[in-house]
């Protein structure tokens, strides 16, 4: 009885560690095409959440005049240039400012 609950807690154990840890989905990082793009982010609750996002996007090689709509979690961004982003470099920079990066949104 005793090894049958102790294979349990361990199984327990460990399945609760491969929970949590976290994996962090690999993005394409093939230039964005097209003059704009938008995606959708996680975890926004306040306006100074959207400038966090709109400050670190800005430093972003090719993007100009994010655009934020909180109610939806809806982010888009405008192409400068000739210069594109990648969806990782569109990622990484969500997930620097604090948030999740959850994928581009089809526009059709």
């Amino acid at each position: 009885m005793y090894n049958t609950i102790t294979l349990f807690v361990l199984t327990a154990l460990v399945l609760t560690a491969i929970g949590c840890s976290e994996t962090q989905k690999v993005y394409d990082n093939t230039p964005l095409q097209g003059s704009s793009v938008s995606f959708a982010v996680a975890g926004m609750g306040c306006p100074k959440c959207a400038n966090n996002i709109t400050l670190v996007l800005e430093k972003v090689d090719g993007v100009d005049a994010p655009t934020i709509d909180m109610s939806t979690g809806l982010v888009r961004i405008d192409f400068l240039g000739d210069s594109r982003p990648s969806e990782s470099d569109l990622a990484t920079a969500v997930r620097e400012s604090g948030f999740t990066y959850k994928g581009i949104k089809n526009e059709n």
